[in-house]
């Protein structure tokens, strides 16, 4: 399954989501459940701005995007992760409150009811977003996926909290207690996110080891004879790279493009993510600044 097929599914569950806890809501007046289904709509736009993104970055190259399109997962990445932190923000702020100002916590059985309903259902487009978004280095994917991790922790914490306070007689400071703690380890996701969003938008270097194999390619052709300077740069799921390659002495330049070509196929064949490789071939004892 393909990351742009997976986010239109992501978003038809959630819309659907959202339907079914807005006509349970309307039917039970119940404005908690009401509340939830905006929280779902919420969830589906996001899942719909990852949609577009990864439709953009689908867009071959132009005349104003040599490099293709591919920018646009990170960015928003970075704006559905922001959307999530004012969220737990919200939430975070909130069980403060009711930290230092206790309120008395009604059972709601239609509530525990669609929870108990919907939590295998945010788990299972959880894992798809997330196992897709881990294999395609889709990062809006991987934002996405964070919003129902987010659904998953916190619908836990309330049944968790529910069944405590009601059935095992728990203090009813354990429901903003659980709220705080699944907040502070979802912030810490966010902050991830967020990192690698904005590393790949200023051009993340591929990494030492994803180097060191272009370095092992290189030197598996004996005319190139050094590697004079080697630069990476990573942009979503794909890595552009620049070579300065020293050769053999008295080479015709017939032959230097032969090799340039060569290693091209090879480099791509051995190392699928990369997109695009600038060859500069020199004469082995030429040195380039």
């Amino acid at each position: 399954m393909k990351g742009i097929e997976v986010a239109v599914l992501a978003f038809v569950l959630n819309f659907l989501s959202f339907l079914l806890k807005f006509f349970v809501g309307m039917l039970s007046s119940s404005l908690a459940i009401l509340a939830e289904s905006f929280h779902s709509l919420f969830d589906s736009l996001c899942s719909l701005t990852a949609y577009f993104s990864l439709k953009i970055s689908s867009k071959k190259p132009d005349e104003k995007h040599l490099y293709g399109h591919k920018r646009a997962e990170p960015l928003a990445s970075i704006i559905s992760s922001l959307l999530l932190l004012i969220f737990l923000c919200f939430v975070l702020n909130e069980s403060i409150q009711r930290m230092l100002e206790p309120k008395t916590i009604t059972m709601n059985f239609i509530i525990l009811i669609m929870a108990l309903f919907l939590l295998p259902l945010n788990y299972f487009i959880y894992r798809l977003e997330y196992s897709i978004g881990k294999r395609e280095k889709s990062l809006p994917l991987l934002a996405d996926s964070l919003h129902k991790k987010t659904d998953i922790f916190l619908t836990t914490s309330v049944i968790i909290s529910s069944i405590g306070i009601f059935y095992f007689k728990l203090p009813i400071i354990i429901d903003p207690i659980l709220s705080i703690f699944v907040s502070i380890v979802l912030l810490k996701n966010i902050g991830g996110i967020i990192s690698d969003s904005v590393d790949t938008i200023i051009g993340k270097s591929p990494g030492r080891e994803f180097l060191r194999k272009v370095y092992k390619i290189c030197y598996s052709f004996d005319d190139i004879k050094s590697i004079h300077k080697i630069m990476g740069e990573r942009i979503g799921n794909h890595v552009y790279l620049d070579l300065h390659l020293g050769l053999k002495e008295n080479i015709s330049l017939k032959k230097a493009s032969y090799i340039c070509e060569k290693l091209k196929k090879e480099i791509k064949k051995e190392m699928k993510e990369v997109k695009d490789i600038i060859i500069f071939p020199h004469p082995y004892k030429f040195r380039c600044k």
